[in-house]
């Protein structure tokens, strides 16, 4: 099935997206990027180029972990809209829609999406844009209504995989995970699916389940940087040390990304060699620096949970989870800004915050455990009390290695 505005590219994009998994694409060597980007050199004002250009180096950016692309991605966009304007070119609006929804500009997405899919209601791509902004904004009712509208459009994957978010958020049980178990072994199965499969299980401490999923995500794309970083992480988990850390170590050889950092110094404070945490934590913590500083809003929520709980710094810590609330109004948001909050001794407020981020009712070990903490220090005893059995009960291994993702 195609999706008119692309000219059929969206409904790839769209499975690319849906779980923020690696696409098989090389950032070198990619015919059609090869082609694109020769087409916009001869011709410059050729827009619907620069729109199948714009979204593959969304692609890109998703397969090699290199976020410099998303750049590319907006100036591609804008050229398109520059060699003809919006009003007659929505799918150029749309593709500029999805260059700032992945650089979390998600205010900014929402509102280019509507106008992209109001001038062509058509456009899936636009409205599906619509509906993932949404839910990055924390407006949980509208997203789903969105993706309601734009499900006929969807590949099976793609939908399931947004279904599950929601049911996550909103407290379903084992919804989430039935969403996309019917998917597995089919011909809609996809490694975004099992990478989301491993999340879900690995959440509930059960991580038989997860190597089940990552060995199948591992034979779909063996040389996946995204699968690595999660099998360190249930290798850490189960005490499996020195695997862990070898393959933190591959991944960031291969993608010099903060958050893989972040990981291994917290894996090495978790193991109580000092030394080595504060080398990768000071790596990170440069990194993150560095590139938020050039106006990447990535790692706005890393960052605060990082002077949390790495490397202890409460008033840069509740700087850093106002400005992702600045950008995102979501429960993890609220959590972040309570959690940092709670670090300033700010209980009250914390808790207040910490209201929002429940108010879904979701069953998240990480959630219920700070929640637990803060209300326990504003005065609310037996809640908190209430809600650290939750959070055991939840994830029982909770207390273990796990990432902040």
């Amino acid at each position: 099935m195609t999706i008119h505005a692309t000219n059929g590219i969206a409904a790839i994009w769209l499975c690319v997206m849906a779980a923020g998994a690696s696409a098989p694409a090389a950032a070198t060597g990619n015919p059609t990027l090869q082609f694109l980007e020769q087409r916009v050199a001869d011709d410059p004002l050729d827009h619907l180029a620069h729109n199948r250009l714009a979204l593959e180096y969304v692609n890109t950016m998703r397969s090699s972990g290199d976020l410099s692309w998303l750049q590319r991605a907006e100036r591609s966009a804008r050229a398109s809209l520059q060699a003809l304007p919006g009003q007659r070119n929505p799918s150029g609006m749309a593709a500029l829609a999805v260059a700032r929804y992945e650089s979390h500009q998600f205010a900014e997405a929402l509102t280019l999406a509507r106008q992209a899919h109001a001038l062509d209601p058509r456009d899936g791509l636009a409205l599906v844009t619509v509906g993932d902004a949404q839910f990055e904004l924390g407006y949980y009712s509208e997203a789903r209504r969105t993706y309601q509208k734009v499900a006929p459009q969807l590949p099976k994957a793609a939908l399931h995989l947004r279904w599950s978010r929601l049911a996550e958020i909103e407290g379903e049980g084992p919804r989430p995970i039935d969403l996309l178990l019917v998917l597995a072994g089919t011909e809609d199965d996809s490694l975004s699916t099992r990478l989301r499969l491993a999340e879900l299980y690995f959440a509930r401490g059960d991580l038989d389940s997860t190597q089940l999923h990552l060995e199948a995500a591992q034979r779909m794309q063996p040389e996946s940087f995204v699968v690595q970083e999660h099998l360190a992480e249930l290798h850490a988990a189960r005490g499996e040390n020195a695997a862990a850390i070898a393959l933190y170590q591959q991944v960031i050889q291969r993608v010099a990304r903060p958050e893989y950092m972040h990981a291994l110094g917290d894996l090495y404070a978790f193991l109580e060699q000092a030394a080595p945490a504060r080398e990768w934590h000071g790596r990170a913590l440069q990194r993150y620096l560095q590139l938020s500083a050039g106006g990447n809003a990535h790692f706005y929520h890393h960052i605060a949970s990082f002077y949390c709980d790495s490397q202890s710094d409460p008033k840069q810590a509740l700087r850093w989870a106002r400005r992702d609330l600045q950008i995102r109004s979501s429960i993890y948001a609220y959590e972040g800004l309570a959690w940092a909050l709670y670090k300033n001794g700010e209980y009250a407020a914390a808790a207040t915050a910490m209201d929002r981020a429940l108010a879904h009712g979701t069953r998240n070990a990480h959630l219920l455990y700070h929640a637990g903490m803060i209300y326990s220090n504003a005065g609310r005893v037996a809640q908190g009390r209430k809600l650290l059995r939750q959070a055991l009960a939840v994830n029982p291994r909770y207390q273990g290695f796990h990432v902040h993702r």
